[in-house]
């Protein structure tokens, strides 16, 4: 007997061990609604004890399911509703810790972080707008489609990176290093790329109206067909660099470097080439109507001029400037482009 009693304790004791271990792993939720459940079973037991008329009882449980029906169906949508809030919040602090990561000093852990980022998403939907990416080290990363608009990238080491197609409106580009990187059909409108190296990138259609490029290095760079719309290029150094089909209508290239720079078929109007360098450039077929002071500009033998002839001391200029000279010269698409405006405007 004393042996029977002593093993129904230890029983006794294991159960409740057990059970209070599996009551510690639930959650406040969970924990709420078993309580629930043993509360109304208890009542329930209670309201039976007290009460010997059956249809009562049957009316109660009756009452007592739906009320608990609706009890329970409430804390599931509570469940539910806590358990997605708390999922969001874990998702915006694990997306906050990768953009840091991001901007982190290690090329390994940066490049990491973006592999991460474009898994979950992250880097196309603008979460990375505005962020704080200075000095980081993002060498070799692909970047392409990525939305860094407003992005503060200075001083950033973006050597050989692929932003194809990224968009990069109002980024801080200032003194970044984006030698030989991809920035194919880039978004680049109105971003500050002052003193940053872009020596040999592709920048091929890249949007560029309005970035401000002071003193920025674009050596043998390719920005064919880009557009660079009223873009500040003051000391800019394009040497060597391919600008065929690209529009620079208005921009500012003052003490520019453009030597043996290519621009056949560009769109210079309006832009301002005070004190500029286009030795050995190639101005073959360009539009230079109303560009302004090309008389400070230094030219040399090697300079091609837009109707294919070679520059020469004494060159009149201003067949190229100016419409209203007797001898103007503008390039044929110019005037079927103009043409075909009219045609439009007629139509319309």
């Amino acid at each position: 007997m004393m042996k029977a009693t002593h093993e129904a304790r230890e029983n006794w004791r294991e159960a409740k061990s057990d059970t209070e271990a599996w009551y510690s792993k639930l959650n406040e939720t969970e924990a709420g609604v078993i309580k629930l459940v043993i509360a109304a079973v208890i009542v329930f037991a209670i309201y039976v004890a007290a009460n010997n008329d059956v249809l009562g009882i049957i009316r109660f449980v009756d009452d007592f399911a739906a009320n608990f029906i609706m009890a329970i169906f409430s804390v599931v949508v509570t469940v539910f509703l806590i358990d997605r809030s708390n999922d969001k919040r874990a998702e915006e602090r694990q997306k906050n810790e990768l953009i840091l990561q991001m901007g982190s000093p290690d090329n390994g852990f940066a490049i990491e972080a973006v592999r991460k980022l474009r898994h979950y998403g992250w880097l196309e939907d603008g979460s990375l707008k505005w962020a704080n990416l200075n000095k980081a080290k993002l060498q070799d990363a692909h970047l392409g489609e990525a939305n860094l608009r407003g992005a503060n990238l200075t001083e950033a080491e973006l050597q050989r990176v692929d932003l194809t197609g990224a968009n990069l409106q109002d980024a801080d580009l200032w003194n970044a290093d984006l030698r030989a990187s991809k920035l194919e059909n880039a978004k680049l409108q109105n971003a500050n790329l002052q003193h940053s190296n872009l020596a040999e990138a592709n920048l091929w259609e890249a949007k560029l109206q309005g970035a401000n490029l002071t003193r920025a290095y674009l050596q043998q760079a390719d920005l064919t067909r880009a557009n660079l719309y009223e873009a500040v290029l003051k000391s800019v150094n394009l040497r060597k660099a391919e600008l065929s089909g690209a529009k620079l209508q208005g921009a500012d290239l003052t003490r520019a470097n453009l030597r043996s720079t290519g621009l056949e078929g560009t769109n210079l109007q309006d832009a301002d080439f005070e004190k500029t360098h286009l030795q050995g450039a190639n101005f073959y077929n360009a539009n230079l109507r109303n560009a302004k002071n090309v008389d400070t500009a230094i030219f040399d033998t090697n300079t091609t001029l837009p109707n294919g002839d070679q520059w020469k001391e004494n060159y009149e200029l201003a067949i190229f400037i100016i419409p209203q000279h007797p001898n103007f010269w503008e390039p044929k698409w110019v005037k079927e482009g103009r043409e075909q405006g009219n045609n439009d405007a007629q139509q319309e």
